[in-house]
């Protein structure tokens, strides 16, 4: 089973990030069918867990076919990503590779504060080896600072590409994502889809913004 036929299969279900096995083994037909479709997504970073009786999506995973296909390589960078602890003043050292995700929206729109900091780059290990010169901790799997991303894709439009990162990631990103639409309209070539209610709601924060910066 390939994506498009796996991603279909899963697409008939109400989106939701949590959706019951039950509710999608009556639309693949049998449990073999849809497990094959569940692999095929885990494998380019669509299931963000399953336990018994329900599997947890990524929030891209009902975005348009013409997005999906714009994001795929976002998502199989996100998949890849190696979560390093680290001490903030690293941050320097990484200012030479392609950052992405938080701190470059944040330097984009001025929108939301930065968490962590993504950046990519040719060799993983290399980027490890500049952390650890400045007091490298741990690589970690929970409250990491940096998260070091193989470069997969298309880097040639920046803001785009943090734009598609922001997609495929989901979750607060999508408010980035609809922040980097509302500002650089001319600078992407593909446009997300989002639920009306947070595409409002950062347009009304946006404008707070401007008119606190008017004020000052």
């Amino acid at each position: 089973m390939d994506i498009y036929s796996a991603l279909s299969l899963v697409q008939r279900v109400k989106p939701g990030m949590v959706v019951e096995t039950r509710s999608l083994v009556k639309i693949a037909g049998s449990k073999a069918t849809l497990s094959r479709a569940l692999k095929v997504l885990e494998e380019y970073g669509f299931v963000w867990g399953r336990a018994r009786g329900w599997v947890a999506f990524a929030d891209a995973l009902w975005q348009p076919a013409y997005v999906i296909e714009s994001i795929l390589p976002s998502l199989r960078a996100l998949r890849g990503a190696v979560p390093v602890r680290c001490p903030r003043k690293a941050f320097e050292l990484l200012r030479d590779f392609f950052v992405t995700l938080d701190w470059k929206a944040w330097e984009l729109t001025g929108y939301q504060t930065p968490r962590n900091l993504y950046v990519y780059a040719d060799s993983v290990e290399d980027v490890i080896r500049r952390l650890r010169a400045v007091g490298l901790s741990r690589i970690s799997k929970g409250g990491e600072l940096v998260y070091v991303l193989p470069r997969v894709g298309d880097f040639s439009n920046p803001t785009e590409r943090t734009y598609l990162d922001c997609v495929a990631r989901g979750g607060r990103s999508w408010l980035d994502a609809v922040a980097i639409e509302l500002l650089y309209p001319d600078e992407l070539s593909v446009r997300a889809v989002f639920p009306v209610g947070l595409v409002e709601k950062v347009i009304e924060d946006l404008s707070l913004m401007s008119e606190e910066t008017e004020i000052r």
